[in-house]
């Protein structure tokens, strides 16, 4: 194959369909977010245009503007702007969301005023009726003289098109008249620059913003320091806005006269859910019906998994002979992934209503609405958007808070947002709150355990803001934190490409926990089942001896004889070393192993209980759930009563039990000071919220 010396990068707003259609291009695997900043590195990758050529693809990070008030768009800004750029780019495709033209354009107009050669992807056109998908591709064409491409990447649709385009695509700059028209004030200078005749006016002026010398070895100071720069950014967009809104008015009362009655129902929905009093209310009210969700819908599908878990375990105990592969299977493996399984359809329903909120548009009024309330805290409304997904999972989170320009507000948002409960902490609660709060209970018109996981969820962001407040007296900076955020029409979700999302989360949850807990489960079996030499023999020998002359049953001989051999295995010494230092927090040695396992990922907790109690069982033919309830202590008593659940639920839902979300603190803050900071001062407040719990009930 002839490979051609071709490079195109992608570029777009946020959320524009981009990482999409790169994925689509280059067959490449990419995380697909529905929210800002999910792509945060520059990705490449190789495109076949035809049978001899093929080019080399670059997935910049979404913006909005050139003017980089973001991690994200100033790494768009630099790679495009600076004259020493590795990138080498010799053409665009812009990725243009259909629905939201005006938002959209304005980066648009200063790529084309850069001199770019640029090819308009035109995103969720499928959702238009094909007359105005039409206008809307001719009308972008006439104003911008750029070929014009509507595409649907799931299904392929407008991608042989846009390969064509590509491979026709001249490979020089265009010096096309400018859409901003250059103040007389820096004409003269911006001219007479006689090191940058190859670049056009445009690219010359913010060149000079950025204060990049003549040999371009300086790209990083804040333009925003310079009132000089604030000021002409300001023209600028305002001058852009102008022309580009014309565009859009002309547009609209030619081809979507129904537009405006869109945007009056907007008004009329913002005017509740961005209000300052009713706005809260409403999205308290969101938060309730997701968690009664939760609990409602999912406990049908739960119990279905969790039977027929146990229903394949005992069929193969009784079929297949005894051996301790056969044991390693069903006490191990299948024991501990049915642990954390049975939890699916909780975060299923979770990541699915999720979903629908935000392709709904309600999560940017949520950003919003909570953005003065968090700058209380030293956040910034962006926040949110970690906030609450870091409910699904604080890794994402944490990557999508370089959408935030002020480095302070970003660095306080990836330190709180593991406080927030995430997937993983579903299933340690909902095998706990049971304790706590029975299933269901009379007059309620909401699920119980949905309050008490509403509570929990409000818990750690209670926890969150204060520790916020309580960094904002120490991280200081000059940086004036600010909230820019396009605010889209409410529409209808798209439902296959919500069922496609919650499907790819679930997966890679369901694929990244089941590595851990297959591993996990294989080596708790192992401790749990061997001990030093002959130390398990001699135990069954001396409890024989000891039960002959009692009046027992062969079942309880053996239940007597499996717990013994449990607590001398090697997982019981391990935990009888550190039950010291849990006692106080009401634990034992049993849930000991869990914490100790659970360090590397907190879904590991469920896993790792399922395996211990699966081998110290009663009865082998019942649910873990059922097994924690028959749970005894030394006097007789339950195990697991309300004070033991309170504390431990409290334990998880401070506790900095996640290595990844550790690695990508380090990755993301350049160091290993504040990740080491974040899990010492989690567990410490872990143990102390677990020990006074305990101590005081």
């Amino acid at each position: 194959m002839k490979m051609s010396e071709r490079k195109f990068a992608l570029v777009g707003n946020p959320n524009s369909g981009k990482s999409t259609l790169f994925n689509a291009l280059t067959g490449l695997d990419q995380k697909v977010g529905n929210f800002p900043g999910v792509t945060v590195d520059l990705y490449e990758g190789h495109l076949k245009l035809d049978a001899t050529h093929q080019c080399t693809l670059v997935d910049l990070p979404g913006a909005y503007s050139l003017h980089a008030n973001t991690k994200d768009e100033f790494i768009l800004t630099k790679q495009l702007v600076h004259p020493s750029s590795n990138l080498s780019i010799h053409g665009i495709i812009y990725v243009l969301d259909a629905r939201y033209l005006n938002k959209q354009l304005l980066l648009l107009s200063q790529v084309l005023d850069l001199g770019f050669r640029v090819v308009v992807a035109l995103s969720f056109t499928e959702r238009l009726e094909e007359e105005d998908r039409v206008h809307i591709t001719e009308f972008i064409s006439e104003n911008t003289s750029c070929k014009v491409i509507p595409v649907h990447s799931k299904s392929g649709k407008g991608i042989p098109e846009l390969k064509d385009a590509l491979l026709h695509l001249p490979l020089d700059k265009i010096f096309r008249k400018p859409i901003y028209q250059i103040p007389p004030g820096y004409l003269k200078e911006l001219e007479s620059n006689t090191s940058l005749m190859d670049k056009t006016l445009y690219h010359r002026l913010l060149l000079k913003h950025y204060q990049v010398d003549p040999a371009g070895n300086n790209f990083g100071l804040n333009p925003f320091s310079h009132p000089e720069s604030i000021q002409q950014q300001i023209q600028e967009t305002m001058s852009r806005y102008t022309i580009l809104d014309n565009w859009v008015a002309i547009l609209n009362k030619k081809h979507h006269p129904h537009a405006a009655s869109l945007s009056v129902l907007t008004r009329k929905l913002d005017a509740v859910a961005t209000h300052p009093l009713w706005g809260y209310v409403l999205f308290l009210a969101v938060i309730l019906v997701v968690f009664h969700s939760i609990f409602s819908l999912a406990s049908i599908p739960m119990d279905w998994i969790e039977e027929g878990f146990l229903k394949i375990n005992l069929l193969l105990k009784h079929q297949l002979p005894q051996h301790w592969s056969v044991d390693l299977l069903t006490d191990g493996v299948l024991a501990g992934l049915s642990g954390i399984l049975v939890f699916v359809p909780q975060i299923a329903i979770l990541f699915f209503l999720i979903t629908i909120l935000e392709e709904a548009g309600y999560m940017a009024r949520v950003v919003f609405l909570f953005d003065r309330f968090l700058g209380i805290f030293g956040l910034n409304g962006r926040s949110i958007i970690g906030l609450i997904s870091g409910g699904a999972c604080a890794v994402p989170a944490i990557m999508s808070s370089r959408t935030i320009g002020s480095w302070r507000d970003r660095l306080l948002t990836m330190f709180v947002i593991p406080l927030i409960p995430c997937s993983a902490r579903i299933p340690v609660y909902a095998a706990l709150v049971g304790f706590l709060i029975p299933t269901s209970a009379k007059g309620w018109w909401v699920n119980p355990q949905g309050l008490v996981f509403v509570g929990l969820y409000a818990l750690g962001i209670v926890a969150a803001l204060l520790t916020a407040l309580l960094m904002k007296q120490f991280v200081k900076t000059e940086e004036k934190s600010f909230l820019l955020i396009q605010l889209p029409d409410y529409q209808l979700p798209y439902f296959k490409q919500i069922l496609s999302n919650t499907w790819h989360k679930v997966y890679s949850f369901i694929s990244e926990a089941g590595k851990i807990i297959i591993i996990m489960s294989m080596i708790i079996w192992f401790l749990c089942t061997y001990s030093l030499p002959g130390r398990l023999e001699q135990v069954e020998t001396n409890l024989n001896a000891e039960m002959q002359d009692k009046n027992l049953t062969e079942i309880e001989k053996a239940n007597i004889i499996s717990a013994a051999k449990l607590e001398n295995s090697f997982a019981g010494i391990i935990g009888k070393h550190i039950e010291p230092a849990i006692k106080p927090l009401g634990f034992d040695w049993k849930i000991g192993i869990a914490l100790l396992t659970s360090f590397a990922a907190r879904e590991v907790f469920v896993g790792t209980m399922a395996t211990i109690y699966q081998l110290g069982a009663e009865a082998e033919d019942l649910t873990l759930r059922e097994r924690m309830q028959v749970e005894k202590r030394a006097d007789g008593s339950k195990f697991f009563n309300m004070k033991t659940a309170l504390s431990l639920i409290l334990f998880y839902a401070f506790a900095m039990q996640c290595m990844s979300t550790l690695a990508v603190m380090k990755r993301e803050t350049g160091n290993w000071k504040w990740p080491f900071l974040q899990f010492i001062y989690m567990s410490a407040l872990a143990y102390l919220s677990s020990l006074l719990v305990y101590q005081l009930l």
